[in-house]
């Protein structure tokens, strides 16, 4: 138990420090060993394999001088609990409710339910801006604005999701029952999402007018909605 423990730890300090080779080594077996090559991606792939690692959408997003870079999984390697989402401040790991709710809220129509995303988040961030004096063991943090916070980790993380296809194609041979093609399609190009929609949806909403361009589109009014 307590190896698990250590195993865990130090997973997450080499996540947040990637230009780091952090090696574990319990009873004389190797259970981790990152390159230190300060590539974010080898370090995943050195910890969790190559099935999560081809199965990531890079993040990368800045505003109000508070930068958002790092990974978000790909829904067919979601997981039935958090354990495999990661969140840094300045390099720091940490735990936030506002980040793991924004998470859950970018991925909401992608997941079913009981499902979590993978995700490793670093937040970018002006150290006066965070309160690190919550909990005892400073694990977890207090932004000095939790909506702005809210906002934008969900648009980074919904942007880069929206900006991959995410399911695979699906070839079909032999006699099937012919079936409206458009209903099947979903793909992400640039900004603009196309899926299967009910007829109460606009087809050419966009990213910018479900949420960015529009405060009193459903997104907008959603974040409303939690504070």
């Amino acid at each position: 138990t307590e190896g698990g423990y250590i195993a865990d730890i130090l997973s997450r300090i080499a996540l947040g420090n990637p230009a780091i080779s952090i090696k574990l080594v319990n009873n004389g077996t190797v259970v981790m060993h990152t390159p230190g090559n300060n590539d974010l991606l080898s370090t995943v792939f050195s910890i969790y394999g190559r099935d999560i690692s081809s199965n990531l959408i890079k993040i990368d997003y800045e505003e109000n001088n508070i930068r958002i870079t790092g990974f978000a999984g790909k829904p067919e390697i979601a997981r039935s609990n958090r354990n495999h989402q990661s969140i840094f401040v300045n390099g720091r790991y940490v735990k936030s409710k506002i980040v793991t709710s924004a998470i859950d809220e970018a991925y909401k129509t992608v997941l079913m339910k009981n499902k979590y995303a993978f995700a490793i988040i670093n937040i970018n961030i002006n150290p006066s801006l965070v309160d690190v004096n919550v909990h005892p063991a400073k694990i977890e943090v207090r932004f000095s604005n939790e909506q702005d916070m809210f906002r934008i980790i969900y648009t980074s993380i919904y942007g880069a999701l929206m900006g991959k296809p995410l399911v695979r194609n699906i070839e079909t041979t032999g006699r099937v029952n012919p079936v409206d093609e458009s209903s099947l399609k979903v793909t992400a190009t640039g900004n603009e999402y196309e899926g299967p929609i009910s007829s109460a949806q606009d087809k050419e909403t966009t990213f910018n007018t479900r949420f960015a361009g529009n405060p009193e589109s459903a997104e907008s009014n959603r974040f409303q909605d939690l504070f």
